[in-house]
């Protein structure tokens, strides 16, 4: 069974990585779309309900944390691999 997989990240050439990091590891798993930020993943998410998200943190606009909570609010439940370059301090992961 193919895993559909959505990336979200501000920067292409992290996405790029991580497409190719999956790309090569896992050749079964298909990466159905790639989003540039919490707004587009919402999107995404509704009109692909993937089987993983895989996101940044820290976006402009809408954040990783405020998009997985905007989508559990929607009733949908694929798990999110969350992930930042940036130091967790501040942040509540509630």
């Amino acid at each position: 069974m193919t895993s559909r997989i959505l990336i979200v990240d501000d920067h292409q050439i992290v996405r790029q990585g991580i497409r190719t990091l999956i790309e090569k590891s896992r050749p079964e798993w298909d990466i159905c779309a790639e989003a540039v930020n919490g707004e587009q993943a919402i999107d995404f998410v509704r009109a692909l309900q993937p089987d993983l998200v895989v996101m940044d943190i820290t976006m402009p606009g809408i954040s990783g944390l405020e998009a997985v909570a905007r989508l559990r609010k929607l009733g949908f439940g694929c798990p999110v691999l969350m992930f930042t370059m940036h130091h967790p301090t501040g942040l509540r992961l509630t």
